[in-house]
């Protein structure tokens, strides 16, 4: 049996390279985008850190935390400030699994509401959807099939 022409092989080998540094490429692009998501709220800051935190606590099992950010402030002055949301059934669906239990690293779930210096207010929250796929497990199916369906109750209406 003949073996393939070593030009051939090189090829191939570097079609391999490419397609990987080209996805690699992707995958950084894509998360960066995605993982973290950044909303214009449609309100102003205070509307804002008040209408979120009463929708998600009008949300059934949603333990909610809204307080000032802990961070140093912004040197530009503008405000920051967290609402910070658990829902013990939720999470014992996931941690109840000692295989998924290093979902606790990111529960329970954090919006920020903060100003930028263009004096738009805006929220930024984790794409939980996005991570439950990503470990599969419990997450993968408690993260899409429900905590996301509640964050985008607790956003109608405040997002753009």
């Amino acid at each position: 049996m003949k073996l393939p022409d070593k030009k051939y092989i090189g090829a191939f080998c570097v079609g391999i390279l490419w397609g990987l540094i080209i996805a690699f490429v992707f995958c950084v692009v894509f998360f960066r985008s995605y993982l973290v998501r950044e909303y214009e709220s449609t309100m102003n800051f205070d509307d804002t850190v008040n209408t979120v935190t009463a929708k998600a606590q009008g949300i059934k099992g949603w333990i909610v935390k809204s307080g000032s950010c802990s961070l140093p402030k912004p040197a530009d002055g503008t405000r920051m400030w967290t609402i910070t949301l658990c829902n013990a059934a939720y999470a014992s669906a996931m941690l109840n699994d000692e295989n998924s239990r290093k979902i606790s690293s990111v529960i329970p779930c954090t919006f920020a509401i903060y100003e930028k210096k263009d004096g738009k207010t805006y929220i930024s929250r984790m794409n939980v959807k996005l991570l439950g796929y990503l470990l599969g497990g419990q997450p993968g199916k408690v993260f899409p099939q429900d905590v996301a369906p509640d964050q985008t109750m607790m956003l109608d209406k405040v997002v753009k």
